[in-house]
């Protein structure tokens, strides 16, 4: 809890026009009770224990910190050739948490020489939308009651959206994000600096 609010203090403590710095590690096996509180408090959809165990087998899990506090996540596996997105999350939203994490992801993804990345959207999450679209996402289909298990909590429709973004070295999105990252390493660390 502590952590939580000292992260919320530097949110509002931020010059306007300004985000936080945060790291990217790989996703461990101590942080799982922080994530899944993390998607349980931010997210509408439940997510099983099996869900976040099969996320700790995936390379390609991500978490944002800042100064020791989780502050999103990235769930993301190998899937249909490419990259599929499961789960992005962040503690505080429109922070650039999220883009930073995907932004990431696309640019490893690229250097691994995977050709793109997918991902399903609630049809009325229109910020998550917005931002998949700024990152050069295209929407292949909607797809109808996809999110019928989560009635309960998602407002109507129930569809989302399969959206895909093709990874090119030349792709606009990466290469004129004004993202620093640097690559995973032995400490299990990146750094992403605006």
């Amino acid at each position: 809890k502590k952590r939580e609010d000292k992260l919320k203090t530097a949110v509002e403590c931020l010059e306007p026009g300004n985000q936080l710095s945060i790291s990217l590690v790989l996703l461990r096996a101590e942080m799982l009770p922080h994530i899944k509180r993390l998607h349980k408090a931010r997210l509408p959809v439940s997510y099983s224990d099996q869900y976040f165990n099969e996320a700790l087998q995936s390379s390609w899990s991500r978490v944002a910190m800042y100064e020791g506090t989780i502050a999103g996540a990235l769930i993301c596996k190998e899937m249909d050739g490419g990259l599929r997105v499961q789960s992005l999350v962040a503690a505080v939203p429109r922070q650039g948490i999220g883009s930073k994490l995907l932004r990431n992801l696309c640019q490893e993804a690229e250097k691994s020489g995977i050709q793109n990345l997918s991902l399903h959207v609630h049809v009325r999450n229109e910020a998550a939308i917005a931002l998949y679209k700024m990152l050069g996402f295209r929407t292949e289909r909607r797809k109808p009651n996809y999110y019928f298990r989560s009635a309960a909590t998602l407002e109507e429709p129930l569809d989302a959206l399969f959206m895909v973004l093709d990874i090119k070295a030349d792709s606009e999105p990466l290469a004129g994000s004004g993202v620093s990252c640097v690559e995973i390493s032995d400490d299990e660390t990146s750094s992403c600096v605006l």
